[in-house]
């Protein structure tokens, strides 16, 4: 399987396109107010039990929407009841998982993920899990091993595919930044107060790169050269993909790459 990575940055908007043997499999768009993956200290404004929701105060021109579901109270407690995890005027560290729409506030939860290309830090579990792509237990149980005789007890780490691309030393660098991170955006809690910004993610592209990047990205198209550059450096940087092939292509490459078509027919 061969696949690409095609972005196209304008002022008002990013548009990430994966793209496997020629056909458009994934896409990711953003405006330039983008907030998902961002982490807040928020206030709580509403309780309501009958909805089984909450309604946060996290600085934007909305109140975020937080379910039950998405709440992890002390000590990992959970519970069907809104009432026994939050209290109104309460302050909260929660994360946007899904943007503001239309009248609707951002969705935002309290299980926090904070990603990176090898691992993913989940700040408020335990476990140790393993992307199911790698496959073998003989692999699976070293890499396993090898991030539970290294992590605190008091989170959890989910292993991602591009592990298997990876040396032992890389992977735990990347853990130790991960930790580095938490311990910033808990440091930043506490200096704060409510409502603020205390985490900013990548933007789209980057997290793209992120997430998607592994041997069996060819090359990365993207039609903005200050942002080519900046790519550049971000891999270099990250120690992703050495040898990556990054093409600088002007114009709108949805258009030129027949992308536009495939979307269409998506929607």
């Amino acid at each position: 399987m061969i696949r690409d990575i095609i972005a196209e940055v304008y002022p008002w908007e990013s548009r990430v396109a994966i793209v496997e043997d020629g056909r458009l499999t994934e896409v990711f768009w953003a405006d330039q107010k983008e907030n998902v993956g961002n982490i807040y200290k928020g206030k709580v404004k509403d309780v309501l039990p009958g909805l089984s929701c909450a309604f946060i105060d996290i600085g934007l021109s909305k109140n975020a929407f937080l379910y039950v579901g998405d709440i992890i109270g002390p000590g990992g407690q959970r519970s069907s009841n809104i009432n026994d995890l939050v209290k109104s005027g309460q302050e909260i560290m929660v994360q946007v998982k899904k943007e503001a729409f239309s009248e609707k506030g951002a969705r935002v939860t309290c299980d926090l993920t904070i990603p990176g290309h090898f691992l993913v830090l989940l700040p408020f579990q335990t476990e140790v899990s393993i992307s199911r792509k790698i496959v073998g237990n003989q692999r699976r149980n070293y890499l396993k091993n090898l991030i539970e005789i290294q992590k605190p007890d008091d989170v959890g780490i989910i292993l991602r595919t591009a592990c298997l691309e990876a040396e032992d030393d890389e992977i735990l660098a990347e853990l130790d930044e991960l930790l580095k991170v938490w311990g910033e955006v808990k440091k930043r809690y506490g200096e704060h107060r409510s409502p603020a910004l205390i985490y900013e993610d990548i933007d789209v592209l980057e997290r793209a790169l992120r997430d998607y990047l592994d041997n069996d990205i060819r090359h990365v198209i993207i039609n903005n050269m200050r942002l080519k550059e900046r790519i550049d450096q971000f891999i270099t940087n990250t120690n992703m993909h050495a040898g990556l092939k990054i093409d600088f292509v002007e114009g709108d490459l949805f258009e030129k790459f027949g992308l536009e078509k495939d979307l269409r027919k998506a929607l």
